[in-house]
């Protein structure tokens, strides 16, 4: 504060349930701090407590009462505190298997986030204040699936069911450049989106890089205009299989309209039959004109795995053409697209 650098919040706490922190005495920590710093700067906004991942109920030791809710019990402490908590901030990393195939894991993403955020709505955190989803990736632990195609797929499909959700803002692990590690002795890779490599001065631009720019550039405007992101339902012909495809309708401060479609299988294109449920509409509607299709998939990157020399031997940036709107859009396998256009008037 005393060099004036705008800040809009402070984020007060690391992982404090992973460090087996009681409830109590965090928040007793977080109570004391938060009345210095609202001391400082009334309007500085306030919260945490950037939970690490969990699966299910968060669950600590009981209390005297048999409560084990370890989120539900810093809830009550700051509340008789007076303490402020304008914001809940948590982290996500569902895979601590990375060795294991990468597809079954990417269709488990939307469930698995959306048990987390069930879970921490049991607990009584309010759906009022802001949810930021401060850290998040493929997993803690470093492999190939992170610097190929499943990572950049995970990456846009967290964002896309965050925000769906209720989420305010997502922040991804990993800007900074770093180099391949093997944690668990099977694969190669990092949670990075740009990769240096040893004894060389290269600096490579992995998938992640590349599906961030498509989510941030191409679905989203680069504005601080509203987004309004809308629930999708996906229909396919074969109900034998799992469904592959995840669709996230995003309305752009520009009027447009821009899906962001997620093709998880790895071998099979997907055609994409788009229609739009307007609630002014008296029948579904879609696309007119022209039509955007901004498409990252295996033409534009691949991987090769050597070890601790493993790199990109295609990286090429997300691919741009225009076509006439039509009834089906076909979706490369492993692949993000973003169809973008308006609707009829």
């Amino acid at each position: 504060m005393k060099r004036e650098y705008p800040l809009e919040g402070i984020e007060l706490g690391e992982e404090p349930d992973g460090q087996w922190a009681s409830p109590e005495d965090y928040a007793a920590l977080y109570a004391g701090v938060t009345h210095h710093l609202s001391a400082l700067s009334p309007s500085l906004k306030l919260g945490g407590p950037s939970l690490q991942n969990f699966e299910d109920q968060l669950l600590t030791w009981p209390d005297a009462s048999g409560n084990r809710s370890w989120m539900n019990r810093f809830l009550n402490y700051i509340h008789r505190a007076g303490s402020r908590f304008d914001f809940f901030s948590f982290e996500f990393y569902p895979f601590d298997d990375v060795c294991s195939a990468a597809v079954p894991k990417l269709l488990q993403t939307p469930k698995r986030l959306g048990a987390v955020i069930a879970s921490i709505r049991a607990d009584g955190v309010p759906a009022a204040i802001p949810w930021l989803m401060t850290e998040y990736g493929y997993s803690v632990f470093a492999g190939r699936h992170e610097v190929d195609l499943p990572g950049a797929l995970f990456n846009a499909d967290t964002v896309g069911t965050f925000l769906t959700l209720g989420g305010r803002k997502a922040y991804q692990y990993g800007y900074e450049p770093n180099y391949l590690a093997d944690e668990l002795k099977c694969s190669w890779g990092n949670l990075m989106i740009l990769q240096l490599e040893q004894n060389s001065e290269r600096l490579n631009r992995l998938a992640g890089y590349y599906g961030a720019q498509l989510v941030t550039k191409e679905w989203m405007q680069s504005t601080n205009g509203l987004h309004e992101i809308f629930p999708a339902t996906v229909k396919q012909q074969n109900f034998a299989s799992p469904p592959f495809l995840y669709v996230y309708p995003m309305h752009r401060p520009d009027k447009q309209w821009a899906l962001l479609a997620i093709n998880k299988h790895a071998r099979r294109t997907a055609r994409l039959n788009v229609q739009f449920n307007l609630s002014r509409a008296e029948r579904p509607v879609t696309f007119a004109g022209q039509v955007e299709l901004i498409q990252f998939s295996p033409q534009q990157y691949a991987w090769h795995d050597a070890g601790p020399n493993g790199h990109p031997i295609r990286s090429l940036p997300p691919r741009h053409f225009s076509r006439e709107a039509s009834q089906f859009y076909d979706l490369p396998p492993y692949s993000l697209t973003v169809l973008r256009g308006k609707l009829p008037n």
